[in-house]
């Protein structure tokens, strides 16, 4: 049995993810094994050689024990290659930053560059991701690849991104890494410092020369700082000029769709400032205008009203528009700034009024409810579903009485009860003849 280190020790080098998503292919089997003698043997004898707990390979550089490495290597003839765990001795020595270890272990045959068939990590970024320094010297020492990426899209650059170990990144690029190892893809460098938003390392490579605005698939590291919520990234960015109109012939998204779906309204307004076209539609038929209403954000909203945006573009699948989304997620507020300008409703149609009202009250959104009729939302005007706002109250009223039978004691219950009760009175003030 494995002792509890070296069994943390694998599953933490198994586990950890350190680059982008991958669209490299898979790498041949065979490829990184770790071979402690060159003499080949059958799987069933590395089975009973790597199963046999402390005195395996693993166990042995696990406890630093060089003496017992020393026997096992003179007497077994086996050949390590990681097929039952996820890592290579070496893999793990380095971690352990054990250069004496890694130094016997290529001398008998172990790769420099050799990744086990379950792992995701060669010894250069084992060390990198423990912040071992010398080893990292070290095996530089031997030829190991500074720019080795693993099948799953792993190298050492990014190691030290995650890391945020700024002084590694720069020791690295001084040594030859490149911060594209494979050219222009998703796993750059510069766009997983912006995933991670670690600006200490992005400065890094701005220092270095890196065009800001690099991109892959149309979309450069303010997109990626977006997409993954980092803030202070994308305001670092901002703050360096970075272009936030790429053009668009892969990724139908933009800088400013992130971001009123962010919410951050600081971060919004800079972008917008910048922005040409704020009608632009991403993947899904969404404008940052329906993004914002659909997710409540009336300062963004707002902001956007302000450019004079089409109210009346709609999303491809439920063909809603901005005022819909507001009114079928009960955001009242949206409303309010949707159809409180001086031109009232700002473009926005007499279907689309109603068809916000049906949403509304589907969802029992009392206030949203109130907002929209006092709009002057007709009361007549069909979904299009075919449903009118009435109709659809008078079903819900139905509905709720139906479903409190036998749960009187439900306050959850008794509310939507009590809010679709509202929502008929409001309609029936409205439109008492209806």
């Amino acid at each position: 049995m494995i002792k509890p280190l070296m069994l943390s020790l694998i599953m933490l080098l198994g586990s950890l993810s350190i680059g982008c998503s991958s669209e490299t292919g898979s790498a041949d089997a065979a490829t990184g094994q770790l071979n402690v003698k060159t003499a080949k043997v059958d799987n069933e004898r590395e089975r009973r050689v790597i199963s046999n707990g402390y005195d395996t390979l693993f166990g042995a550089v696990s406890n630093n024990n060089m003496a017992k490495i020393e026997e096992i290597i003179s007497e077994s003839e086996a050949s390590n290659n990681g097929l039952d765990y996820r890592q290579t001795a070496l893999v793990i020595a380095s971690y352990l930053g054990s250069v004496d270890i890694a130094e016997q272990l290529l001398k008998t045959g172990a790769r420099v560059d050799g990744v086990s068939r379950k792992g995701k990590f060669n010894p250069l970024m084992a060390a990198a991701l423990n912040d071992q320094l010398p080893m990292i010297q070290y095996l530089l020492e031997n030829s190991a690849d500074i720019n080795y990426v693993t099948s799953s899209n792993r190298f050492p650059l990014g190691v030290a991104v995650r890391k945020n170990n700024v002084e590694l990144c720069r020791y690295l690029l001084e040594n030859g890494a490149r911060i594209s190892p494979q050219g222009q893809k998703d796993s750059d460098a510069f766009f997983v410092a912006a995933e991670a938003g670690v600006i200490d390392a992005a400065q890094v490579f701005l220092d270095s020369g890196i065009d800001i605005n690099a991109a892959y698939r149309d979309q450069n590291a303010l997109h990626y700082a977006l997409k993954k919520q980092q803030t202070k990234m994308a305001q670092f960015l901002l703050g360096k000029d970075i272009e936030v109109n790429p053009p668009q012939r892969y990724v139908r998204t933009s800088a400013l769709i992130q971001a009123a779906i962010l919410g951050d309204t600081d971060l919004f307004e800079k972008i917008l400032a910048k922005t040409k076209d704020v009608n632009f539609k991403d993947d899904d038929g969404f404008t940052a205008l329906m993004r914002a209403s659909a997710n409540g954000y009336p300062e963004i909203v707002s902001a956007l009203v302000e450019r004079k945006p089409d109210m009346e573009v709609k999303d491809k699948r439920f063909q809603r528009t901005a005022i819909v989304y507001a009114g079928h997620n009960g955001h009242a507020g949206v409303l309010q700034v949707l159809l409180g300008s001086e031109d009232k409703q700002n473009g926005i149609s007499a279907h689309s009024l109603s068809f916000a009202l049906v949403e509304a009250i589907k969802g029992s959104h009392v206030e949203a409810v109130k907002v929209l009729v006092e709009a002057g939302a007709d009361l007549n005007e069909s979904d299009i579903g075919g449903g009118r706002p009435l109709f659809i109250a008078n079903r819900t009223m139905r509905n709720r009485a139906r479903n409190a039978q036998g749960r009187q004691g439900d306050e959850s219950v008794r509310k939507a009860i009590e809010d679709a009760k509202q929502i008929y009175e409001l309609l029936d003030k409205a439109d008492p003849a209806t």
